[in-house]
This record gives C-alpha cells, structure tokens and sequence, in this order.
C-alpha cells in the first residue's frame, strides 16, 4: 500500500525490582523510570535492520547507571529479553539468513 508506514512501539513501566536494581538505594526507582524512557525511546526510534545497534545503545544506558547495580547480569538479562520480544522478527530472520 503507498504511504502507509506501519510501526511497533515499546512502553515500558518496570520497577527497580522488575530491574533487579539495587533497591535499598535511595532513587532507584528515578533510575528505574529513566532506564524506562531511555530504552524504550532508543528501541522506539531503530528501523529493525538496526536491532544490534539498538542492543548496544540500551547496554550503555545500564551502564550509565551501574552504582544502582543496572550494569550487573541480571539487568542486562532483563534487556536481552526484552530486545529479543521487540526485535523478534529481525532477529528471526537475520539468523536464517546465516
């Protein structure tokens, strides 16, 4: 169909704990909020042939809040989920095209 553009979007709502952050920190669910809008926007703005791209900017926003523990593996595990929900049929395919 022409000029018909049809998107996905993310909205994420997860708390410090669906993070597994350091919740006895004060502000973590701050935190948990930004990784939020962060992550979802830069999954939110990427074509899906830039799903690894994508990946790699959300891993440096955890990064950006390690003291609250978001660089640690369990963070980083909820994020590969969460790609590979988004992603799913990029990544489906790229790996078929191998």
């Amino acid at each position: 169909m022409k000029n018909v553009m049809i998107t996905k979007h993310i909205t994420l709502n997860l708390t410090a704990e669906d993070w597994d952050l350091y919740t006895s920190m004060e502000n973590v669910e701050y935190v948990a909020k930004d990784l939020n809008t962060h992550i979802s926007n830069i999954f939110n703005i990427s074509r899906p042939e830039e799903a690894a791209e994508a990946f790699e900017a959300a891993k440096h926003v955890l990064e950006m809040y390690s003291e609250f523990g978001a660089a640690d593996t369990e963070p980083y595990a909820v994020l590969r989920e969460l790609h590979e929900a988004f992603f799913k049929d990029e990544l489906h395919t790229e790996s078929e095209r191998v």
